[in-house]
This record gives structure tokens, C-alpha cells and sequence, in this order.
């Protein structure tokens, strides 16, 4: 229960609970805070669940022939997607390539396990993920955890439908003014 201030003693169940005109002769309602925690995605990780990770669009802009690692870096997920497509190991680079160096893909198809992990978040399935894929996701700014805080009402002990004015003690210094 919460004295007069407002504030409440917080569980370590996420919730807390506190009385609307909390004295014990006035408890008319109980208010319950409860706080839930979601994964939910940002603007660019529901842009990615449209288009693809920047790392697919990397690989999906190489045509079969090359293209030189110059205009694959002014694509618009060329850097961001560049560097992941490397360390997936879905393209490789050719340094000795006439015109400077070529990227190729070096495997026929990818499986694009970025979209994949978002789409879940998307479908509300995000506890499919294990936090670390959860939290590899947060740092490319695909996801953002989101603290949500509802409050739960419930009837007071001394809850009624009609008002009553309660009684006011009168001190000397009151009848004095």
C-alpha cells in the first residue's frame, strides 16, 4: 500500500500496488501498476522485414558476372551490408580483378536468417529467440525492447456507488481563521 505521496513500494514481480484515497477509513479503489516488457521492431528492422537485411540486398545487387567492390559500396546497404555478407561469407572478393577490386557471390543462395528473427518479432513470436540473438538485434538498432505499464482498478474495502461527504474534524486553528 502507498501512504499519502503518491508513490508505492515496487515488487520484484513488476507490479505495484497502491490505494486511491489511501487512509483506511476511504480505501473507494485499489490501483495495481504492472509493468510488461515486449521486443517490438524499429523503423529500419521493419524495413528490413519488407526488403530484406542490408546483407541479402548485397548479395541480391551482385550480378553473376561481379560487380567492382567501388559501386557495391555506393548501393544504399552496400556498407552496412558489405561487411555482414563478408563475415557470413556470402561473397568474396576478387583484389587482382581488372578495374579494381570485383565482389562476387560465393555461394548460389542464402537463407536470410536477420528477416527471419524479425518477421518472428513481428508475428508477436519473439520468445521463439534466444536473448543473445534478441540482444544482437538491439545493437544493429533493428529492435527495441518496450516497457509497458498498465494499471489494474479494482473495488476498495470501503468502495460505494453513491458519495458521501465525510466528516471534517474541525481544529481550533480552522474555526480561528
Amino acid at each position: 500500500d502507498v501512504s499519502g505521496s503518491g508513490r508505492g513500494e515496487k515488487p520484484a514481480t513488476g507490479h505495484r500496488r497502491s490505494s486511491c484515497w489511501s487512509s483506511p477509513s476511504t480505501r473507494i479503489i485499489e490501483a495495481e501498476q504492472r509493468s510488461y516488457k515486449h521486443w517490438e521492431l524499429t523503423e529500419e528492422g521493419k524495413d528490413i522485414v519488407s526488403k530484406g537485411s542490408h546483407e541479402a540486398r548485397v548479395f541480391d545487387a551482385i550480378p553473376p558476372n561481379g560487380i567492382t567492390q567501388s559501386d557495391l559500396m555506393k548501393l544504399p546497404s552496400g556498407k552496412v551490408g558489405f561487411s555482414k555478407a563478408m563475415s557470413n561469407k556470402w561473397i568474396r572478393i576478387d583484389k587482382t580483378a581488372e578495374g579494381g577490386p570485383r565482389a562476387y557471390k560465393a555461394m548460389d543462395s542464402i537463407e536470410d536468417s536477420v528477416k527471419a528473427k524479425l518477421l518472428l518479432v513481428q508475428q508477436g513470436k519473439d520468445n521463439a529467440l534466444e536473448d543473445k540473438e534478441k540482444n544482437e538485434l538491439k545493437k544493429r538498432k533493428l529492435l527495441s525492447e518496450v516497457t509497458l505499464k498498465t494499471y489494474w482498478i479494482t473495488k476498495g474495502s470501503s468502495f460505494s456507488t453513491t458519495v458521501v461527504k465525510q466528516d471534517t474534524d474541525l481544529t481550533p486553528e480552522m474555526i480561528a481563521k
